[in-house]
């Protein structure tokens, strides 16, 4: 089994259900989740006029190997009415790929660790909730010491905590 974070985030529709719709499609169809952070409400990244997107990010154990989990991955974000019209643009579920255990490679469909982790609020304050002393491979500096340096300046709201229950 292999130790996973992904990313959650949300701002079309009924952003929670999403957020919990993906989750439920997730731990049935790539491994089982361990701990799920509180729901963040944030502000929009890299682009403006947009809804404000809700947050969260999942600790799971996966048996699947990094292409696969990604394959699962947007096949639960189409099951969930992902549409890829632009980059950064409005959706109803978008789940990143934030970390594979400690690896760190680059393939042509997938970097790992997700390239833009440490220049984003909405991931690395769920990230630091649940997992702050965890280790980025790239960079040798935990979660924690990540979101104190985190050069966004974009608002950040912690709404909930998470409605999912783990193991």
């Amino acid at each position: 089994m292999f130790r996973v974070f992904l990313g959650l985030g949300s701002n079309l529709g009924h952003k929670q259900a999403h957020l919990r719709t993906g989750l439920q499609k997730l731990s049935e169809q790539a491994g089982l989740l361990k701990k799920v952070s509180g729901l963040y409400e944030t502000e929009p990244w890299g682009v403006e006029n947009q809804d404000s997107y809700y947050n969260l990010v999942a600790e799971m154990e996966t048996p699947l190997l990094p292409l696969r989990l990604l394959a699962v991955i947007r096949q639960v974000e189409l099951e969930c009415g992902r549409e890829r019209k632009e980059r950064w643009g409005s959706r109803t579920l978008d789940i990143d790929l934030l970390f594979f255990e400690d690896y760190h490679f680059t393939l042509p469909e997938l970097t790992v660790p997700h390239p833009r982790l440490t220049e984003r609020n909405f991931v690395l304050y769920p990230l630091a909730e649940i997992a702050g002393g965890f280790v980025h491979p790239a960079n040798a500096l935990t979660l924690a010491e990540l979101k104190e340096r985190s050069p966004d300046t974009g608002w950040i709201n912690r709404i909930a905590d998470a409605d999912i229950t783990c193991p």
